[in-house]
């Protein structure tokens, strides 16, 4: 999709998310590995500081001894729940479980 790195950097840095913080206006969630490989734990955390910075609703979670694609039940768990939760603080409804909190910046501005 994107072409051979390095051959296509260009095309890399221009549709990379990282490089353009600022267009970001809709609320996001992420959920990073910190041993991941393929998105260097800064990455995601940048993103978040900058969407919280620009006033965006956003939320982060890191999981230790967790990789690209997440493997341990619990971790996936806990990414589906605060999923969840989001959603619905986003769509203002109230969940029938009570679910386990996470932290959401800029929620009253609703992103």
């Amino acid at each position: 999709m994107v072409g051979p790195y390095p051959l296509h950097r260009r095309r890399y840095v221009k549709r990379s998310p990282i490089n353009f913080p600022g267009y970001a206006s809709c609320p996001v969630i992420f959920f990073q590995g910190l041993e991941d490989t393929i998105v260097p734990a800064t990455q995601p955390q940048e993103m978040f500081e900058a969407l919280k910075a620009n006033g965006v609703t956003t939320a982060y979670l890191a999981f230790e001894r967790e990789q690209h694609g997440f493997r341990k039940a619990d971790t996936i768990k806990r990414c589906l729940s605060a999923e969840f939760l989001f959603y619905s603080r986003i769509f203002g409804f109230q969940p029938a479980d009570e679910l386990e909190t996470i932290n959401i910046e800029n929620l009253d501005g609703r992103g």
